[in-house]
């Protein structure tokens, strides 16, 4: 395998500062995301990473989001129910297995969080459009 150019090292390290900005930006609850919640409790970065993996992959059990994102299960399902607590999420019994939890959007917020995950996937998207411009 041929060394890879010192120039295309540097521009790859600095694409991945960006998208690595980009992912970490994405774990704060944004103005947008706000508007949607009212009271207590207030969402945090962990409330932000359930909430985008329920809202990219919806019908996943609490235990899956939990393994997904290196939470415990009782850690999971506490932020879950306070997603639902604020009605972005809906909890659900299996009907396959009453003993799993499956987690949803809500109906009612649901189309206004698929707009925000867009809103926030917007920055990443241009990054990796940069960046494949670039090669």
């Amino acid at each position: 395998m041929a060394p890879i150019p010192r120039s295309e090292l540097r521009e790859l390290r600095r694409v991945l500062r960006q998208v690595m900005r980009g992912l970490w930006m994405r774990r704060r609850p944004s103005p947008e995301l706000g508007r949607l919640v009212r009271g207590e409790p207030h969402l945090g970065r962990r409330h932000v990473a359930v909430l985008s993996q329920v809202g990219s992959a919806e019908g996943q059990a609490v235990g899956d989001l939990a393994r997904a994102l290196g939470l415990s299960l009782p850690a999971a399902s506490k932020l879950t129910t306070d997603l639902e607590h604020h009605r972005l999420v809906r909890r659900r019994e299996d009907p396959e297995d009453r003993r799993r939890t499956v987690v949803d959007l809500d109906p009612q917020t649901g189309e206004r969080v698929r707009t925000w995950l867009e809103l926030r996937d917007r920055p990443l998207e241009r990054a990796l459009a940069e960046a494949l411009k670039a090669d």
